[in-house]
Formats: structure tokens, C-alpha cells, sequence
């Protein structure tokens, strides 16, 4: 008989709890920006400005229930839309930016932002 390998978790096992902190970084003047998470709109704040001494702008903290969560950031004016999976056991922290004239960046880290 073979061995089948170390248990793996479950994505969507109810009981595993995963802190995500989610942080506005740069590029922002006077936007309406919404986060959903998995389908949960967690955030929405209009006249989102960011500061360019100031790293970061504002801050969402939540506990999720999967170790993979989907999260979606919509921003206007701009129509700025983009989606990311996002593996939370491994990297709980995520900075959004905007770049450009349409670009959504995301940053992940396993540490908080500074």
C-alpha cells in the first residue's frame, strides 16, 4: 500500500479561518473604490486618495474561511476592473495600486506592508 502523501487542507473547509489584510498603496486621486471577496463586497469608499509620502493610503483587515479566495477590485472614475486568486495561507497580505491610465497592480507578501 502507498503512502498518499501529508493531508492537504481543503480550500473551502469551514473551519479554517485565515486572517487577509488588504491595503491601497499609490495612484489613487479622488476614486470610488470597491473590494469583493469572494462575492462579499468588503469594502467601498468614494474620494480614495493617496499621498506619496504616505505609503499607505487605507486598510481592510478580515478573517476568510478558505485558504484560496477570489478578490476583485473595481475603481471609477477610470473603469479600473481585475481579479486575483489568492492563496491567503501563504500570502495574507495584499497592496492594491494603480498605475497608468488603466492599470490595476496587485502585491502580495507573506508580511505585512510597510
Amino acid at each position: 500500500m502507498r503512502w498518499p502523501g501529508p493531508a492537504k487542507e481543503e480550500p473551502q473547509s469551514p473551519d479554517t479561518r485565515h486572517s487577509l489584510h488588504i491595503t491601497l498603496r499609490e495612484g489613487f486621486r479622488g476614486h470610488t473604490v470597491v473590494i469583493v471577496v469572494d462575492g462579499e463586497e468588503v469594502y467601498r469608499r468614494s474620494g480614495v486618495t493617496t499621498d506619496p509620502r504616505i505609503p499607505l493610503t487605507d486598510a481592510v483587515e478580515l478573517v476568510v474561511g478558505r485558504r484560496l479566495v477570489q478578490v476583485m477590485v473595481s475603481v471609477t472614475p477610470g473603469d479600473y476592473h481585475a481579479s486575483l486568486d489568492l492563496v491567503v495561507s501563504a500570502y495574507p497580505h495584499l497592496a492594491i495600486s494603480l498605475v497608468g491610465e488603466g492599470t490595476v497592480s496587485f502585491e502580495t507578501s507573506a508580511r505585512r506592508f510597510t
